[in-house]
């Protein structure tokens, strides 16, 4: 089997009751872990036994035993980072100068250079790409050195290349940024800081039943480690339970809870595991566009990896040493790419790590005390942090131009639901009185017509019985008429049986009536006694909620027509014959006779009342600030054009009746328009979704006195 391993870091070993890593680690019924002397204190000081992560209370107090996987586990992680430590001082102390490669497996050989853009030691055969490979020749080779982790900022874990002169300190790229910034500051070299984990083998995570990888591992009383089927099975076919390592029987079958941690553990290395398969397969063969291993000799291996901070393409083998070697661990590895030397400044052969934002030019740290002095340059993981900000700032005022829009929907629906109904209501109780007005129509019909019914059928009754006498008459006589005896039928018939007295039906008649009129009689008396009073109720409703919003309106005398007067108040115009002499500015009317208010209106709602009393012609409405004032027919007046008016008066064809005062409403936002008569609250007039943009103003038209009974003036009020 190949040998496969997991990476683990501390936090994977801490007690989550004493945030340490585990001392003698148990694992309750529940399948959580914790330190020994831990949860037994936990118990001590609790009234009833129970999980300090889960809270599962126990009946009675479990009996726990050291969890020997963990134990395991534990034990290693524990002596990982003094096994580097010791490898690494050996290593380094192979005799006086003697530097060995980082590459080589073992035993290895002694390096002839360490590149200080690796910061890696390279034996003469690991060194050849180094003088081959176009963008590795131009790396910083020296003589072989020995502890190059010395040159990576303790605070920002980046190579220290830059001098302070004003702190006499190494600081790395960053340190410029933050505690360095506007110091006096000199390039230097780049380096890396090593890292301390915890490797474990696939044999470590073997189920000691199936001798597979655990799935879905619960730990036994006893402290063994098992798969929850394995063990579950093996009981199954035992005669008494009990643990299949150390032969510990238990008085009862224990229940079995996933073990958490070591779940975790085992999740994470199969997780690896798929990924170092997936990874292996791939760089096994090599095809058209794969990136090929800088290192490997010919033929060439597939990369598995590029560095970013040697510029190099590795394949797996070559790849151990950033996986094995503490101060290379820290290297920056993404998935292989080509054209590595794109990253390479031309200029100074370092790698463009800064972003210009002065000239939106990628540099590199020798730039910057170049071409680039004093600009305003930031580290690209800064650039691409403040991108991503700028970029999630977009994306959130975006989602909530989304929520606002989706509220305003909902709002929309909500008002709409409730005018609705309302109107619903409204209808219904209109068309019930209407319904009830047809039925009441009906029966007087119907009532008129049987009352002429019944009359006719008593006076057809009696025409009836006579008509049966009469009958009975004729047969009794035809009798006699067979004996061909005329006098005994003369003589019967008019002497000893004379005919019955008759009614004389000449004049008598049943007139069957038209009914003409009763519907106009009944739509009269439902609109005045039924509808009216209810269509009065609504519009006395509406008027009421417009007058809330009642403004102080004043007219402006620099848009009035020359015909036009205003009185010294701006509250009152009416038409003159005689036009004055104005000048014909573009704000005022020239043709039509139109005067606007001063107060400009934008948004919200306001209504305004006017006296329109003794006029045979008047106009109100509204208009834009900007709609053309030059107009000269009144077919011009529409909305597209930026008016919306009606007009009236006590020769217009269209109106009923002629009010004496108008109150105009207006909802800006609604696009809603309404004219109502201000003393019986009757609509008169409205427009709907009106698409008003920018300022509008109230607008006034008294009309023309040419024949000299419109004199009135409109009244503000």
């Amino acid at each position: 089997m190949a040998a496969v391993s997991c990476v683990l870091s501390e936090d994977q070993f801490l007690c989550s009751i004493c945030l340490e890593v585990f001392t003698d680690p148990v694992t309750t019924p529940c399948g959580h872990s914790f330190c020994n002397i831990c949860i037994n204190k936990h118990w001590d000081n609790c009234d009833h036994c129970n999980c300090p992560v889960c809270k599962e209370e126990f009946s009675s107090r479990p009996k726990l035993k050291t969890n020997t996987f963990m134990l395991e586990m534990v034990s290693e992680f524990k002596n990982k980072p003094q096994q580097e430590d010791t490898e690494y001082s050996e290593s380094d102390s192979t005799g006086a100068g003697d530097v060995l490669c980082d590459f080589c497996p073992e035993p290895k050989l002694k390096a002839l250079k360490s590149c200080l853009v690796c910061q890696t030691s390279y034996c003469p055969n690991h060194l050849t790409p180094h003088n081959t490979v176009p963008r590795l020749e131009k790396h910083q080779l020296i003589a072989p050195v020995e502890n190059l982790e010395e040159r990576i900022c303790p605070e920002h874990s980046r190579p220290m290349e830059l001098f302070c002169r004003d702190h006499s300190q190494l600081i790395c790229v960053q340190c410029i940024y933050s505690d360095h910034k506007s110091h006096n500051t000199v390039p230097l070299k780049e380096l890396c800081m090593a890292a301390v984990s915890c490797v474990l083998s696939e044999d470590q995570f073997l189920c000691s039943i199936c001798l597979e990888v655990f799935t879905d591992p619960v730990t036994t009383p006893c402290g063994h480690s098992f798969c929850n089927i394995c063990i579950n099975k093996h009981w199954d076919t035992c005669a008494h339970c009990h643990c299949p390592v150390c032969k510990e029987e238990f008085s009862s079958r224990p229940k079995t809870k996933t073990s958490t941690c070591l779940s975790e553990m085992v999740s994470e290395f199969k997780n690896n595991l798929q990924i170092e398969d997936t990874e292996s397969s791939e760089s096994d063969s090599t095809g058209a566009g794969d990136v090929l291993c800088d290192v490997c000799p010919e033929p060439k291996l597939k990369a598995q990896k590029s560095c970013l901070f040697c510029s190099t393409s590795y394949c797996p083998k070559h790849l151990t040493p950033h996986n094995t070697v503490p101060r290379l661990k820290k290297h920056q590895l993404i998935a292989p790419v080509e054209n590595l030397e794109e990253r390479i400044c031309p200029e100074h052969s370092r790698p463009m790590e800064l972003f210009c934002r002065d000239h939106s030019q990628l540099i590199c740290v020798q730039c910057i005390y170049s071409d680039h002095k004093s600009h305003n340059t930031v580290p690209l993981k800064e650039q691409c942090e403040e991108e991503q900000s700028e970029l999630q700032q977009k994306i959130q005022e975006r989602k909530e131009k989304v929520q606002d829009l989706q509220r305003s929907v909902e709002l929309s629906q909500e008002n709409a639901d409730r005018e609705m109904k309302e109107g619903v209501e409204f209808f219904k109780d209109m068309m019930k009185l209407i319904q009830q007005s047809l039925d009441q129509f009906k029966r007087s019909i119907e009532q008129k017509h049987q009352e002429i019914k019944g009359k006719a059928e008593e006076l057809m009754k009696e025409v009836e019985s006579e008509i049966s006498a009469l009958e009975q008459r004729r047969a009794q006589m035809e009798e006699i008429w067979k004996s061909d005896d005329h006098f005994h039928c003369v003589q019967t018939f008019t002497s000893v049986k004379p005919a019955p007295e008759m009614n004389d039906w000449t004049e008598a008649s049943v007139r069957a009536p038209s009914y003409e009129g009763r519907v106009a009689i009944a739509v009269s008396e439902l609109l005045i006694r039924k509808l009216n009073p209810k269509i009065k109720k609504l519009f006395k409703d509406e008027l009421k909620q417009a007058k809330k919003h009642k403004v102080d309106v004043t007219l402006d005398p620099d848009t009035a027509h020359p015909n036009l007067d205003l009185s010294q108040n701006y509250k009152q115009v009416h038409p003159m014959n005689q036009k004055k002499n104005l000048p014909d500015t573009p704000e005022r009317f020239a043709t039509l006779l139109f005067v606007v208010g001063k107060q400009k209106f934008s948004s919200g709602k306001f209504y305004f009342k006017v006296q329109v009393k003794e006029k045979t012609i008047w106009g109100l409405g509204v208009t834009t600030e900007s709609a053309d004032r030059k107009v000269e027919s009144g077919d011009k007046l529409t909305p597209q054009n930026g008016y919306w008016d009606m007009f009236g008066g006590s020769n217009h064809p269209y109106l009923w009746s002629s009010p004496e005062k108008v109150g105009v409403f207006v909802d800006y936002e609604e696009g809603l328009m309404c004219f109502f008569d201000a003393e019986t609250s009757a609509l008169l007039s409205s427009f709907t979704d009106c698409c008003f943009t920018g300022n509008i103003l109230p607008l006034f038209c008294p009309g023309n006195n040419s024949k000299g009974n419109n004199s009135a003036p409109l009244i503000l009020l």
